[in-house]
């Protein structure tokens, strides 16, 4: 006799197989919330291998081109928001106030091994690098090297990571979601 978990846990795997069909790329080991958040063209957003996005997370493509990376081993806290578009406010052919019918767009590329901290927001044509971590409710509107740390509004650099360590641990693939033997040791500040 099958279990009520069993079952559940069948259903969700039937859902997810058919949901991973409709991105650009979905990469193994990956996690995306199935009945939370909104993403709206899957077909524009690459997903890399071991990529945990947290519940009630927003990645919007917009009507156009534009397309959503992220790279592997990445994690994303919930509540993220991602805008591969803006309204055309401030160009000199405005049309209409606040802003016209024309939006800018601008893919949202996403490195290895980046953690992007609760109601984070990255913005059209932003380039994150490898290994960056991004603060909690900080609002990324340009690009932010390898190994940065970010945070506030608009997200300034705080400090940089020790790169000879990211690049190893990237090298070797030692993301969060692919080493599970890896023991959470929690460290009292």
């Amino acid at each position: 006799m099958i279990t009520l978990n069993k079952m559940k846990n069948l259903i969700y795997k039937l859902i997810m197989n058919q949901y991973k069909k409709r991105f650009m790329n979905f990469g193994s080991n990956s996690l995306v919330p199935v009945f939370s958040g909104e993403i709206s063209h899957p077909s524009r957003v690459s997903i890399g291998n071991h990529v945990s996005l947290g519940k009630n997370c927003i990645l919007e493509t917009g009507g156009g081109k534009a397309r959503i990376y992220i790279g592997e081993g990445s994690i994303i806290a919930p509540n993220c928001k991602f805008y591969a578009f803006n309204h055309n406010y401030n160009n000199s052919d405005l049309k209409s106030i606040p802003y016209d019918n024309v939006n800018i767009e601008g893919d949202i590329v996403i490195g290895k091994g980046c953690w992007i901290g609760d109601s984070a927001i990255i913005l059209a044509g932003s380039t994150i690098g490898n290994g960056v971590v991004i603060g909690a409710g900080a609002v990324v509107t340009k690009n932010i090297p390898d190994y940065a740390v970010v945070g506030g509004n608009p997200a300034k650099i705080i400090k940089y990571r020790d790169s000879e360590k990211i690049d190893r641990l990237l090298a070797e693939e030692k993301y969060a979601r692919s080493n599970s033997a890896i023991k959470k040791v929690f460290i009292r500040k």
